[in-house]
């Protein structure tokens, strides 16, 4: 366990004596106080939500009125995208108004609840961060020293893994304290209360509660891509095809579900298994149903092989 811990530590020191490492981690900071002076500019204030929300109502119906009297010139494939956008935006802001609950109204709550979509840019980041620090391992021969030691392949593979854990936690915890703080500047404290929109219905949802299960599941989602990183770096050795892999893993079924999503067999393949929106819906985890266990399964099987395949490589072949 001391030796465990050593690594770690040694690993640490790696990633932060590079100053790429640290210019990235300035700019997360940077991202999140740019993406909430962007939420300020953009909401209303405490005084003006309701003439704002008013206004939005009549804009909103206008729009959704002349999409439907239209009909005829516009096709049916664009009304039946556009139309649940506008009947969102319609019964989300008529529910703000009836029950007195401020809408776009920005608060530091409110900021990280919005910001939560920059977990997916943090994740890239640590990404490339994981896999550069694996792959200058073989380009400046550090590997063949560290593993001449009495250090087995398999525990300092492991250590990288849990390094990448770790460091995953600090970014997104750097995430969370940088937008609350740059919404709490700018607007204070505020409602801990959002409007969310399922099956037709408006509900009103904890930010709190619904923060906590979007961070655990962007957690367990990075630490998955980070570990199928460092599988694939330890395959390949080699900084390009592993960022390519990794990414093309994460973002493959945005591309190959418009050609092969019609097969059966492609169901059985991790692509459509990845995502996010297999696991979430309005900011919360689902409950258990068939599709989420299948996809869970599959998820698993694809991972645990992988795992065997990159560990028994590894412990193999000539570093």
């Amino acid at each position: 366990m001391k030796d465990f811990i050593s690594i770690i530590q040694t690993e640490y020191l790696k990633i932060w004596k590079k100053k790429s490492n640290v210019i990235l981690t300035i700019l997360v900071v940077l991202l999140c106080i740019g993406f909430g002076i962007i939420n300020h500019q953009n909401a209303s204030s405490q005084k003006t939500w309701r003439a704002n929300a008013q206004k939005d109502l009549e804009t909103y119906t206008k729009e959704y009125e002349e999409l439907l009297s239209d009909k005829d010139q516009n096709s049916k494939a664009i009304v039946d995208i556009v139309s649940p956008i506008y009947e969102k935006a319609i019964a989300t802001t008529c529910y703000a108004l009836e029950h007195n609950i401020p809408y776009n109204v920005n608060n530091a709550l409110q900021n990280i609840y919005k910001s939560t979509s920059l977990l997916n840019v943090v994740t890239i980041i640590l990404i490339l961060i994981a896999i550069t620090n694996f792959t200058n391992e073989y380009q400046f021969g550090t590997i063949k020293q560290l593993l001449t030691t009495s250090i087995s392949r398999r525990k300092w593979l492991l250590s990288k893994c849990m390094t990448y854990v770790t460091l995953t936690a600090i970014f997104f915890l750097l995430q969370l304290i940088s937008c609350f703080f740059v919404g709490f500047i700018l607007d204070g404290i505020g409602s801990s209360i959002t409007l969310e929109y399922k099956n037709g219905t408006v509900i009103e949802v904890s930010i709190i509660t619904s923060l906590i299960h979007q961070y655990i599941m962007h957690f367990i989602f990075a630490t998955v891509l980070l570990f199928v990183a460092t599988y694939i770096c330890a395959l390949t050795k080699t900084t390009l095809p592993a960022i390519v892999a990794t990414l093309g893993i994460w973002f493959g079924n945005t591309v190959l579900g418009n050609f092969l999503g019609d097969y059966k067999w492609y169901k059985y393949t991790p692509f459509p298994h990845i995502g996010l929106s297999n696991y979430m819906e309005n900011g919360m985890i689902k409950s258990f149903d068939k599709p989420m266990t299948q996809s869970l399964t599959i998820v698993m099987i694809y991972f645990i092989s992988l795992t065997l395949i990159s560990f028994y490589t590894f412990q193999k072949r000539d570093v």
